[in-house]
């Protein structure tokens, strides 16, 4: 069965150029810019402890640099904002309900996932169906063994000790995008994550191998197949993913045209096809070589 990625958990685990390999790589590219080397690694957010210890060449391209370049800075010294942020936005604060701002058939599946996960939906009935479809996703991941706390932006972050960390976008932009969907884009998006639930393990089994493998084919394919097949996800799909590759690439450029070493860690999605940064990047003539 091939792997099916929902908007969910391409945000939540994955996120490089369709190109062909012949031997195996990694999700780690090279760009010299007056005379200094930055890397661009493609990051999966959630892993087990068994994907560790990370590749030679991960951990040598992270040392000679003195940037170290995440989506956002999830520090420990940070959590605690990041949780207020999170608090504030995920939730309502008009009055209504989540059952006021979902189909019934969103609801119900909502609520059966959360039996499952022998818990109650109405805990979750002052907060927004983004919040929801996140939560539920990351606790199924978490109980087949997927950990936050060790993904590779966070294992990077916990060895910056000396190097300045920047952010190429942060937690309240990031949160902004879903606080910004609409209802319909909400029951949309939460009906997609729990319908991928049942194949969640399966599916993201197949990523994690095809990223330890550095199989660009068959990550790519695994994103690009599931955005022609679900068309009335393309718009989810365009915010999440293209229009943030734009902005991020722009700002990639940027720094490294100004000079130092960068050691950028962007989920893997946002690094695949002709919109994916990798590809951003060339088409803005810098020279990447896949390591």
């Amino acid at each position: 069965m091939r792997a099916i990625l929902s908007p969910m958990i391409i945000i939540l685990i994955f996120f490089t150029i369709p190109v062909l390999n012949l031997e195996a790589k990694s999700f780690l590219w090279e760009v010299e810019v007056k005379g200094e080397k930055s890397y661009i690694l493609g990051s999966i957010h959630m892993l087990k402890k068994s994907s560790f210890p990370l590749k030679k060449e991960l951990e040598t391209g992270f040392e000679n640099c003195n940037f170290l370049v995440v989506e956002a800075d999830i520090s420990t010294e940070n959590m605690g904002e990041i949780l207020r942020i999170t608090m504030e936005k995920a939730g309502y604060n008009d009055g209504s309900k989540l059952k006021d701002h979902i189909s019934p058939e969103a609801f119900n599946l909502a609520k059966k996932r959360m039996e499952d996960l022998n818990m109650s939906i109405d805990y979750f009935e002052n907060f927004k169906p983004w919040f929801l479809a996140m939560s539920i996703t990351s606790m199924e991941l978490m109980k087949l063994g997927f950990d936050p706390n060790i993904g590779v932006d966070k294992y990077f972050i916990n060895k910056a000790e000396g190097k300045k960390i920047l952010e190429l976008e942060g937690i309240p932009f990031q949160i902004g995008i879903f606080d910004s969907f609409s209802d319909k884009e909400n029951d949309m998006f939460l009906i997609s994550s729990l319908k991928e639930a049942d194949s969640l393990g399966e599916n993201v089994e197949a990523m994690v191998t095809a990223w330890q493998s550095g199989d660009i084919n068959s990550l790519t394919k695994m994103v690009t197949d599931n955005r022609s097949e679900e068309a009335e996800l393309e718009e989810i799909f365009t915010i999440l993913i293209d229009k943030r590759n734009l902005s991020m690439s722009e700002k990639m450029a940027k720094w490294m045209n100004e000079g130092g070493r960068y050691f950028f860690v962007v989920g893997a999605a946002h690094l695949v096809g002709e919109k994916g940064i990798i590809n951003l990047l060339r088409e803005k003539g810098f020279i990447l070589k896949q390591i």
